[in-house]
C-alpha cells in the first residue's frame, strides 16, 4: 500500500486492526521526475494538449490521455486514431 508518511501511525493501526497481518512494512522511495510544460495542438478531431518532458538530455512529447479519450469517446473513434492524429500534426511543426 502507498501512503503519505505523516499517515503511517493511522495506516498501520488500521491495517493491523483490519486485516490478518502481524505486521508492517514500511519503506520510503523516492522519484525523480522529468520537467514539463504544455501546449495544445489542433488535430482534425479537436484541440488536444500535450506534455513536453525533458531530463538532462532526454526529451519526451505525448499527448494528454484524457483528452485523446474524451475524443475517441464523443467521435467513436479508437484512442490510436487521436494519438496518430497528434502526432501528425506535431511532425509537420518540425
Amino acid at each position: 500500500m502507498l501512503a503519505n508518511p505523516v499517515d503511517q501511525a493511522a495506516m498501520t493501526h488500521l491495517l493491523l486492526q483490519h486485516t490478518t497481518t502481524a505486521g508492517v512494512r514500511y519503506q520510503t522511495l523516492h522519484r525523480t521526475i522529468m520537467q514539463r510544460h504544455f501546449s495544445t495542438v489542433t488535430t482534425e478531431f479537436g484541440d488536444v494538449r500535450v506534455k513536453h518532458l525533458t531530463y538532462q538530455d532526454i526529451e519526451k512529447t505525448k499527448p494528454e490521455f484524457e483528452d485523446c479519450e474524451r475524443i475517441a469517446n464523443t467521435r467513436g473513434i479508437t484512442l490510436q486514431e487521436v494519438y496518430r492524429a497528434v502526432y501528425r500534426q506535431l511532425d509537420s511543426a518540425l
